[in-house]
Formats: structure tokens, C-alpha cells, sequence
């Protein structure tokens, strides 16, 4: 499939996503986020780890997979069958430190992946990562706003949304495909579209079964804080049509994020390098992700968690280097 090819299935994916998302707002994110994600994130971190993470110091990657694993600990302790053993005291003192680093983890990752590709001296590295975390605190602390945007937006909306959109205007500026211009230009104006349409459904009853889900798992907090930027929204109301335009969004942007990293075969190449088998057991893995959702969506959301995390973290490089090559054309 050449570049434009896959720029005009794109198109389709878009239009495919944004119709589905407008109907059914809460059931398409929790099923693309259960059936689409995993698979999402294996083959992703596989992808990165053939290219060296993007970086030219990769024994450094493992702070950012310590880091995955530490500000995960919260929610793998929200699976029912382990919570019981918060009961005890330093397992919840040790959850609570966690919750707290996961707003400084994030932030100083991001940071410390701003200035890895700029360090040619291995022995600087260390300085740089306790300056990373120096900055993160500084401006976490003196910037309270900053907090909301860190741990709730980056890893969400601002990963699955702005993100896919400036690799795609990378790729873009490399390509000049006069599709991919229109996907691009699509892809701005969804949020417009979205809220700027009364559609038919909202304002109607949604899904109990989703709805329980959605509130039990805490999904409603990322839409409570973007619903609020567009009117004064104080409570979760699945029939304010402010709530389910964020919703259509939120499912939108996590719907699409995912079908544009499947469909980007031909141009990126992600599964040139993968082995049958290899891509075999990840399906397999990603089958087992899924079943656990189907099971129990909070087991599936604390088993997931840890490579959801990892995944965002793990491409902050490749965000960077797309970010500087939109403007120097590399």
C-alpha cells in the first residue's frame, strides 16, 4: 500500500470513527480502549525498541519503564482480588508515595525527553535526569493548573489526539500527499464538528452497563475536566449534551489513535520486522487483555495499566523528534 493509499484509508478511518463515536460515545471508548488498545501497545513498544526508542542513549530507557512501573502500582492495587491488601500499612503508605510521584514521573519524563537527544556525553546524563526531575517539581509546585494538564490531559487526550496529529503533519511535510493534507485537515476540524452539531442523540439515555463502567473505573474525571472548559459542568451527567459532545470526543480521539497506528503498515513499517510468531503471541497476549476486560473491566483496566502507562512514556522521544522535525523537514 503506498503513502497515499494509507493517507486515503485514513480519511475513511476518520469519518469511520467520528460517525461511530457520535452514536455511541461511551461504548465505543470502552470498547476500543479493551479491544484495540492492547494490541495497540505491544506492537507499539516493539516498534519503538527496533529503533532504539529514538534516542541515542537506550540503556536509558529502563528510567522510563521504572518510572511505568512505579506510578502504576495505584491502580494495579485497585483490582478487587489485591485491594484487600492496602489494609496493610506500609503497602499503603507505599500506594500512596506512588499516587504522589505520578504526577512528578510524567512531567520529568517528558522533560528528560526533551533534552536526551541533545547529550552527547553519557556521563552528563545522570545530572540531567536530577535536573529533569528539579524542573518537573518546581513547576508542578509554582504552576498548580499544571497538574491537571500533566496527569490527567498528557496521557489521554493530549497523547491520543495532538500527538497523532502532529506525526501526522510529519508526516505530511515529508510526503507532501495531498491526502494526507485532507486527513489533516479533517482531523482539526473534528473537534469543531463535534462541538459545534447538535446530533439526534445527545441529550438521550445512554447504556447503563457502560455508564456503571465508566463511573465505577474513573473515566469520567478526563471528561469532567474537558467538559468544564466549555460550560459549568460541577457533576457528572451522562445526559448533559456537554458531557456526551466531550464523551464523543474522548472516544473519538482514543478510537482513531488506535486505528491509525494499525493502518500505518506501509508507511512506517511496523510490523516489517516482527515475526510471524512474535505477532502471533501478541495477539494472543492482547486476546488475554481483552478476556479480562470482558470478565471484569477492573481487572482489565489495573492488568492494562502498566503498558498503557509505558507505552505513552516510552514514545515521549519519539514526540519530540516528530515535534522538531515538522520544523527542520528530518
Amino acid at each position: 500500500m503506498s503513502i497515499r493509499q494509507t493517507d486515503r484509508l485514513n480519511i475513511l478511518l476518520i469519518l469511520l470513527s467520528l460517525g461511530v463515536a457520535f452514536s455511541f460515545p461511551f461504548e465505543l471508548f470502552l470498547f476500543s480502549y479493551a479491544v484495540l488498545g492492547p494490541l495497540h501497545y505491544l506492537t507499539e513498544i516493539d516498534w519503538l525498541d527496533k529503533r532504539n526508542f529514538f534516542t541515542r542513549h537506550r540503556e536509558w530507557v529502563w528510567v522510563f519503564v521504572a518510572t511505568a512501573a512505579i506510578i502504576s502500582i495505584p491502580s494495579i492495587f485497585k483490582i478487587p482480588i489485591i485491594k484487600p491488601l492496602l489494609e496493610f500499612y506500609p503497602i499503603h503508605e507505599f500506594v500512596v508515595i506512588s499516587r504522589r510521584l505520578f504526577d512528578n514521573g510524567l512531567l520529568m519524563l517528558l522533560i528528560f525527553a526533551a533534552t536526551l537527544g541533545f547529550i552527547d556525553d553519557k556521563r552528563m546524563i545522570p545530572l540531567c535526569l536530577l535536573g529533569c526531575m528539579l524542573v518537573g517539581t518546581l513547576i508542578l509546585k509554582f504552576l498548580p493548573n499544571s497538574v491537571l494538564l500533566v496527569s490527567i490531559l498528557l496521557p489521554t487526550i493530549i497523547h491520543v489526539y495532538f500527538f497523532t496529529l502532529l506525526f501526522m503533519v510529519y508526516g505530511f511535510r515529508r510526503s507532501r500527499s495531498p491526502e494526507g493534507l485532507l486527513a489533516i485537515l479533517m482531523l482539526c476540524s473534528c473537534p469543531f464538528i463535534i462541538f459545534g452539531t447538535d446530533w439526534p442523540s445527545f441529550g438521550r439515555q445512554q447504556s447503563g452497563l457502560a455508564l456503571d463502567i465508566f463511573t465505577e473505573t474513573g473515566f469520567k474525571r478526563l471528561n469532567m475536566l474537558i467538559s468544564s472548559m466549555f460550560a459549568d459542568v460541577r457533576e457528572f451527567d451522562a445526559r448533559n449534551p456537554i458531557v456526551q459532545k466531550t464523551q464523543v470526543m474522548i472516544a473519538f480521539s482514543y478510537t482513531y489513535h488506535y486505528l491509525n497506528w494499525f493502518s500505518k503498515t506501509t508507511s512506517i513499517g511496523w510490523q516489517r520486522n516482527m515475526s510471524k510468531n512474535r505477532l502471533i503471541a501478541m495477539m494472543g497476549i492482547s486476546i488475554g487483555f481483552t478476556t479480562m476486560f470482558w470478565y471484569n473491566y477492573h481487572i482489565g483496566l489495573g492488568a492494562l495499566f502498566f503498558l498503557s502507562t509505558l507505552h505513552v512514556l516510552l514514545e515521549f522521544p519519539l514526540n519530540i523528534r516528530s515535534v522538531s522535525g515538522i520544523f527542520t523537514g528530518r
